[in-house]
């Protein structure tokens, strides 16, 4: 691509965004906090406020219908773009809460004392924090996976670190420090191998690489729609094995973002014709190049 077709394409990307209509000159370079908000994404938040907003799943009147069906649109369509199961997809308040939920979940229900729970060092707070509750509530003990002088975690190191104590491995699979990129499917194959589950954090990745959910491992991968450039603040969690049955404590959650799940609907389902999915699958292929 050369230098004007870039900026061609930048322009274009800009004219889906009110924001940088208001302010033509801004670079927003804050995306790894926050992407901001394009047109599709507003508009469909604030079409369903205004036409259909009712309760999901449990009415059983016409308004309460169509937003359970796009609800699971937008399951359907995060599904899609992760590879993964629509069973297999959580919606959360953003990645934090998600690793949170896999910690008190994942956490209580696998790790007893005597157990390691192995953390690599360029971990977010988020992948950080929980586990060093996790571990403080159940016994175990919290391990650390350096990295080295350039900022790197290889298979080996993975491969040496994990014992047959390890019960979980949380890592990134993107640093939103360093900016490596971790071979989880690697990773995940040596945890497994070993009988250790691996929670990969995709909240960097998701519109810089193809992220695959295996329907056969078991992975849980936190992605946050905040950090993504459609931008709406929702994080799915693709959850392959184990599965657990959604709590009442996750359905009401879920039911307190439905206008967020719009948008999401609309930003990864409903308006694929507009070109966001694909326009996230090119930035993920300019940026390997």
């Amino acid at each position: 691509m050369t230098t004007e077709e870039r900026k061609a394409e930048d322009a274009r990307f800009r004219q889906e965004y009110p924001l940088f209509a208001q302010y033509p000159e801004l670079i927003y370079l804050d995306n790894a906090a926050t992407t901001q908000k394009p047109s599709c994404v507003i508009q469909a938040e604030s079409a369903f406020y205004e036409k259909y907003n009712a309760n999901p799943f449990r009415g059983v009147y016409e308004l309460a219908e169509f937003a359970t069906e796009h609800y699971e649109e937008a399951r359907a369509a995060v599904a899609e773009l992760l590879h993964a199961n629509t069973d297999e997809i959580v919606f959360t308040r953003n990645a934090s809460e998600s690793l949170n939920l896999i910690a008190y979940s994942l956490g209580n229900l696998v790790l007893r004392p005597g157990d390691e729970v192995l953390v690599s060092i360029m971990e977010h707070h988020s992948n950080l924090l929980v586990w060093q509750q996790a571990a403080k509530r159940t016994g175990a003990t919290l391990r650390y996976l350096d990295c080295t002088q350039d900022g790197k975690i290889t298979a080996e190191m993975v491969e040496a670190a994990v014992t047959d104590k390890t019960k979980i491995f949380a890592v990134t699979q993107i640093s939103n420090v360093l900016g490596w990129k971790n071979d989880i499917k690697s990773f995940a194959e040596i945890c497994h191998r070993k009988g250790c589950l691996i929670v990969a954090d995709g909240a960097q990745s998701v519109y810089q690489v193809e992220v695959t959910v295996q329907p056969e491992q078991e992975t849980m991968a936190p992605e946050s729609g905040q950090n993504v450039p459609p931008g709406d603040q929702l994080a799915g969690n693709a959850t392959a094995k184990p599965q657990v049955d959604a709590s009442e404590e996750e359905m009401r959650i879920e039911k307190q973002r439905m206008q967020y799940i719009v948008g999401i609907m609309a930003a990864f389902c409903g308006l694929l014709i507009l070109g966001i999915i694909s326009l996230i699958r090119r930035y993920r292929s300019q940026n390997l190049k």
